[in-house]
């Protein structure tokens, strides 16, 4: 079910019954999270010839995302909410792999602007660690894609639950009721 893209692999990672939910139920219980504005520079990865590829941000890629701002080999990513001061880099790696690919920069330098607190997060990546990255990706897509072709009733109980969107779509939060009584 591509194309992919960080909130999809991270859905998945959170909770593979939510993903479920969410992306493969005849028709879509959850919308993705769409703002009314897209703001920023879109991006696209694909295989070809067994190589993960830059390419146009498309349906039809493997991989796509938004990157809010790119300047040379600077990526931002605006964030809301709760500061972290220990952020997941999953989403901006992702985007380094697709600039490393696109460019000869040896280095990308990665930042979360938290736009409430006015606090910051930054990290440089080298182009020495792309092959990890690759990896990482390819694995967690694989991963996705599996779990897509044969869906099973797989949870992932924690906190979250009290916050998820398919809430109450979802038999875990039956079961917690049930046993609550």
């Amino acid at each position: 079910m591509k194309p992919y893209s960080v909130s999809k692999i991270n859905c998945f990672l959170s909770c593979p019954m939510k993903y479920r939910l969410q992306y493969l139920s005849n028709g879509t219980i959850v919308p993705e999270s769409s703002d009314a504005l897209i703001k920023g520079f879109k991006i696209g990865l694909d295989i070809k010839d067994n190589k993960i590829i830059p390419c146009a941000y498309s349906n039809k890629c493997l991989f796509r995302g938004v990157i809010d701002v790119l300047n040379g080999n600077n990526i931002l990513d605006y964030k809301t909410g709760k500061y972290r001061d220990k952020p997941d880099w999953k989403q901006l790696a992702y985007y380094a792999i697709w600039l490393f690919l696109s460019s000869d920069y040896d280095t990308v330098n990665l930042s979360y602007l938290y736009v409430e607190h006015n606090k910051e997060n930054s990290m440089t990546i080298h182009r020495d660690n792309l092959d990890i990255m690759l990896k990482s990706l390819i694995q967690r897509i694989k991963a996705v894609k599996e779990y897509e072709d044969n869906p099973q009733e797989i949870y992932n109980p924690s906190y979250l639950c009290d916050y998820c969107g398919v809430r109450k779509y979802c038999k875990m939060n039956v079961d917690n009721l049930e046993n609550q009584f």
